[in-house]
């Protein structure tokens, strides 16, 4: 097997719903090179956001192997970002607070990377919206705070 990039080996992933099983994706095997482009493709429903979330790391519950470079998916050491497709803000947290919020989540954020945050919400056309909540944002500038969340997750800033 490669050990660069991403490999992703007989991925098994169902939903239980009412005591069912509800197959999602069934042995799927993808090996995406380090330092390449990938798209997924298809039909709606046909599992792209569930694969792409395992690789992620936000779906844990599933059968098969995904390594990133050789190694088991690690959330607190990854170098993906995701963003959804819905953008995934919380309507209850500023913007400053949903940019913060995937280095919050892994225990990551720290008192200096407040500047970098600034700078990067200068850079993305978000430095005077930092105080407002996802609703008052045009659709474009939700865009671009969930861009910068994912930025922010990965290097901070």
């Amino acid at each position: 097997m490669n050990t660069s990039g991403i490999n992703i080996s007989h991925l098994t992933v169902s939903y239980q719903k009412n005591r069912k099983e509800f197959p999602v994706l069934s042995d799927v095997s993808l090996h995406v090179p380090g330092g390449t482009v990938c798209a997924v493709i298809g039909p709606s429903g046909c599992g792209k956001s569930t694969l792409l979330k395992v690789a992620a790391g936000l779906i844990k519950g599933y059968e098969g192997q995904v390594t990133i470079g050789g190694v088991p998916l690690d959330t607190r050491k990854m170098t993906i970002g995701f963003m959804p497709q819905s953008y995934g803000l919380l309507p209850w947290r500023t913007v400053a607070d949903n940019i913060r919020l995937g280095r919050k989540v892994k225990g990551l954020w720290q008192a200096e990377d407040e500047e970098k945050l600034k700078e990067l919400s200068s850079r993305l056309g978000l430095e005077g919206l930092l105080e407002r909540y996802p609703h008052e944002l045009s659709g474009g500038q939700q865009q671009r705070v969930s861009l910068a969340r994912v930025f922010c997750s990965l290097m901070c800033c």
